[in-house]
């Protein structure tokens, strides 16, 4: 039975989402999304759960936004998702993670290298033996610049890494892969 006030004449009336305020809604975001550790590669982490987010409405667009370290909010390539210029002329610049795990053709270097010349927003390498070993690694240790973000750089890249980089992160390899 309805009631004058669009009421199911229930004890509690029917709310939409609407009604929450941004603060409820960016703890659930929060919750929702979970947090990265920085220092470890975290296959089981979901790195894109913020753009379905994004795209709801305008509102939760902003309150995403308005928060990226509080949400933890990443940028992340693989061999066959690419960060280039496109993909940052659509998001705000965000830590990337690059996950170049079994490298199977010349484009998949070319996704990842593309990723590591966003250099000031590389956060974490991970990097597994792949087809295209050679070549992704002389593309690598030929970046001469600095990653100021990186927090994680698994064994298989240390070796490529110019030591200049071992006064800064010392902390950066995960030696356990």
């Amino acid at each position: 039975m309805a009631t004058k006030d669009g009421g199911s004449g229930q004890l509690y009336p029917r709310v939409t989402i609407d009604v929450l305020p941004d603060n409820v809604l960016l703890e659930a975001f929060e919750y929702s999304l979970g947090k990265d550790d920085a220092d470890e590669f975290d296959y089981s982490h979901n790195y894109d759960g913020w753009q379905t987010l994004v795209h709801v409405c305008r509102r939760w667009r902003c309150i995403v936004f308005a928060s990226p370290s509080r949400l933890d909010l990443k940028l992340y390539c693989t061999r066959q998702r690419s960060v280039n210029s496109k993909a940052l002329d659509i998001w705000p610049a965000l830590p990337t993670v690059i996950d170049a795990l079994d490298m199977q053709s010349k484009e998949d270097v070319t996704n990842i290298v593309a990723a590591l010349r966003q250099h000031n927003l590389v956060c974490k390498i991970y990097y597994r033996n792949g087809q295209y070993r050679t070549s992704l690694l002389k593309e690598f240790a030929a970046i001469d610049k600095p990653f100021p973000a990186l927090t994680l750089l698994n064994n298989k890249m240390c070796q490529f890494f110019p030591i200049r980089f071992w006064v800064d992160l010392p902390h950066a390899c995960d030696h356990s892969t």
